[in-house]
Formats: structure tokens, sequence, C-alpha cells
């Protein structure tokens, strides 16, 4: 019958079948180099499960070593050598953005879903200033290496230069035409990427681009060296 003819053609497949057997070679002996003995003196050190998603992660520059990991509607600060939470700054009323230590490791500056930027002193965890004036959320932000100055990206599409000690906006550049998702910010040259594809360059002496450069794709992420002669963009 039908059903007997097709049990017999399984079978004759089945038949056909043969196992491949990888093939196994010597391993060879691995080479111990000075980088080897190097790597091998670091260890693992595992931070604990967060609330929420990760979106920032931020060193400080100081000692002792410490990281600043930005999840939910917090900022937790770890001890980089034993992993373990020193402080946590928890003064948000929604999602909290790009918590970044200053170049002294004394404060911290953090944007939010509601667009406010705030300073934190990291000593007694208390705010030292509220930067209102972005209309959507604060993604980015970062002290300058002056110290007083605070630079803030957001998806109102501008990017704003702050005076710490006054609390004032000193200027917005207002040139994106879509999201800022990425920013830096050097001694007198900042560098912004955004969903509108373009990645542009600041002079805050001149307040105003002095370069755009069309990425092809939103950007996602922006780097440049100290001397501003060399910049990176990354986006999807």
């Amino acid at each position: 019958s039908r059903r007997i003819r097709e049990a017999f053609a399984g079978a004759a497949l089945m038949g056909e079948y043969r196992k491949v057997q990888p093939r196994q070679y010597a391993q060879l002996p691995q080479r111990v180099t000075g980088e080897n003995r190097f790597c091998r003196t670091f260890k693992t050190v595992s931070l604990e499960q967060q609330l929420g998603a990760v979106t920032c992660v931020n060193f400080s520059p100081t000692e002792p070593g410490e990281v600043a990991v930005t999840s939910g509607a917090r900022v937790l600060i770890y001890d980089a050598s034993t992993g373990r939470v020193k402080k946590q700054v928890s003064k948000f009323k929604d999602v909290a953005y790009s918590g970044s230590f200053r170049s002294d490791g004394k404060l911290m500056v953090a944007g939010g879903e509601s667009g406010t930027v705030q300073v934190f002193e990291l000593a007694t965890k208390a705010i030292l200033r509220k930067l209102e004036g972005h209309s959507r959320p604060v993604h980015v932000c970062a002290f300058s290496p002056h110290k007083t100055q605070i630079m803030s990206a957001s998806d109102d599409t501008t990017v704003r230069w702050w005076d710490l000690p006054t609390g004032e906006a000193v200027t917005t550049f207002s040139e994106h035409e879509d999201y800022v998702r990425c920013a830096v910010a050097g001694s007198d040259l900042w560098l912004s990427g955004s969903y509108d594809h373009t990645v542009k360059l600041w002079d805050t002496r001149t307040k105003k681009s002095v370069l755009t450069l069309d990425h092809g794709s939103q950007v996602e992420a922006v780097q440049m060296f100290s001397s501003g002669g060399v910049l990176i963009s990354a986006g999807s």
C-alpha cells in the first residue's frame, strides 16, 4: 500500500545518513607574554542586578576608583574594587540619565525624563542646582573641563551650556532638527550627534557650530580626541 511504500522509502533514506565526525587537532601550547600575565592580574567584579535599564556607566577620574551606574530613577555609586554600593542618589521623579562625575569627583550631574538637569554634591547627596529650560528628556549631560560649565543635550533638539554658579543657561545651540542623544564637552569645542543624521562641532567662544558632518543615519555616540583634531561617530 501507499503507507508501506512511504515507510520503506523513509527507512532507506535513514539508512543513507552518516554522522559526520569532526576532525580533532592537537592543541597548540599557549604563548605566555607580558600582556597575558598582566591581564591575569585583573579580577572579575560583578555588580548587582539593576531595577531598570542601565542608561549610563561613568567612571570617577579620581581615587579611590568609583563607578556611577544610572538605572531607572536612581544613580548608584559603586566601589570599583569591591563592587559594593557606596552611595545612592535617588532624588529623581522619573527616569534618570547620564549620571556623570566632575573631574574632581566631588560633584555629579544627571539629566532626566522631565527635562530637568540636576547637580549633586556627592559627599551629602544634596541637590545643589536644578537647571530648567529643556522641554523634553535630557539623555546627555556632563561637566566641561572648566568645572563650572555644564553641557546638556535633549530630545528638544538643543544643546545647552549652563553656568553652574548662577544656574543660568549661557547659550542654547539649536541647529539640530531631531533628538540629540550623544555629546562630548571639551574645553572650548563641544561635539554632538543627532537623530537628524548630523554630527556638529560647536565652538563655545563663537557660540555656534563650526563644522557639520553627515553620518548618514541616526547618531548614537560621538567622541573626539582632546585636541579636537579627530572625531568619531557611531550610529544605527
